[in-house]
């Protein structure tokens, strides 16, 4: 018996079934395997948070990590070479099959970890339809909704991708997947606020939406631990753990 959380893959599905039959918590974290993160960073910076995410609250809450699903939709990627993006139908029927997968299996207790932007909207509309359908309650935190009271350590004009946020903390995670001497400051040429929002499609130099060179990993760990308690704060408010064991 163990307090702590457990990877699903690594497990026998014998244990999985006691873990489903004591609705267990499942949570499923979504980070890209490949999309482009400007020059500095790896294609699969986001499978990396995501892993890493579920990692830290896994030692701190006895819940069920589902394989990361790393594909998604991102279109705002998909013309920087590598980058893999799925049409909206297609992440929408993917994203429903595994989490129907659950509920069939007998857990509907399954919390979403969405580590993109262009994903809120489809995740939202496979939400609202498996409530509608099946009577099932999922939950989801999104990446910009989480840590918010350190982006005040932000110092860059703007930004929002492969920036002096996202460079700080894979310099705390995985220092080793970050090249600083090709990160340079990159805000293309949109307007701040337009007033009329058009689809979005990334078109910067280096693919990078900020200040990368701000990064430091010390700022990288404060940002990382704040998402990390937020995201144990909002577990604990959706599901009880009191007397779950795995």
């Amino acid at each position: 018996m163990t307090n702590r959380g457990r990877f699903i893959e690594d497990m026998a599905w014998p244990d999985i079934a006691d873990a489903f039959a004591k609705k267990m918590p499942i949570l499923i974290p979504i980070g890209a395997h490949a999309k482009e993160h400007g020059f500095h960073l790896p294609m699969n910076n986001d499978f990396l948070l995501a892993r890493k995410l579920a990692e830290a609250i896994a030692d701190k809450l006895p819940i069920l990590i589902a394989p990361v699903i790393g594909f998604g939709y991102y279109p705002a990627f998909r013309h920087y070479p590598g980058s893999q993006h799925l049409k909206m139908q297609t992440f929408i029927a993917l994203l429903t099959d595994l989490i129907e997968n659950y509920i069939d299996q007998g857990n509907d207790n399954i919390a979403l970890l969405n580590t993109g932007y262009s994903t809120e909207g489809p995740i939202g509309y496979v939400l609202d339809d498996l409530l509608r359908r099946r009577g099932s309650k999922i939950f989801c935190a999104d990446i910009r909704r989480i840590g918010k009271n350190t982006r005040r350590l932000i110092t860059q004009k703007k930004g929002s991708h492969a920036d002096e946020y996202e460079t700080s903390i894979m310099l705390y995670l995985t220092p080793e997947k970050v090249d600083m001497n090709l990160a340079q400051p990159d805000y293309g040429d949109e307007p701040d606020e337009p007033i009329f929002r058009q689809a979005v499609q990334l078109d910067t130099k280096t693919g990078a939406f900020g200040d990368p060179t701000l990064a430091t990993k010390e700022k990288g760990k404060l940002f990382f631990e704040a998402q990390i308690e937020d995201l144990i704060d909002g577990l604990k408010q959706i599901f009880s753990f009191n007397t779950l064991h795995i």
